[in-house]
């Protein structure tokens, strides 16, 4: 799943996401704003690995401090509950100019 935006403001919500019963796989999952800001909302119960990149504004990732500058990335594995038996989201975030949020339900 790919999502872009130019200009303004945009908000991912995969909360809504039903994933195969049993499945192990992991689902890619990429968004971008050029100039605004981006807000995503993962859903509890599944893997998130986040790949988070800034030009120049702040990156808020749940459990992680705050980071705001130029040029900025964050890699890490959203925190929360998750059966070894879960999904994975390969979630791969980029604001060129602006803010980033990414947090659980």
């Amino acid at each position: 799943m790919t999502e872009q935006a130019g200009i303004g403001d945009a908000e991912l919500d995969l909360t809504d996401v039903v994933f195969p019963a049993g499945s192990t796989a992991t689902y890619p999952v990429s968004a971008s704003v050029d100039v605004g800001e981006l807000r995503v909302i993962a859903p509890e119960g599944v893997t998130v690995l986040v790949t988070a990149t800034n030009g120049l504004g702040e990156i808020t990732v749940e459990g992680l401090p705050r980071t705001s500058g130029q040029d900025r990335q964050i890699i890490t594995e959203l925190p929360g509950i998750v059966p070894e038996s879960a999904p994975t989201i390969d979630l791969i975030v980029d604001v060129a100019v602006g803010n980033l949020e990414v947090s659980r339900a």
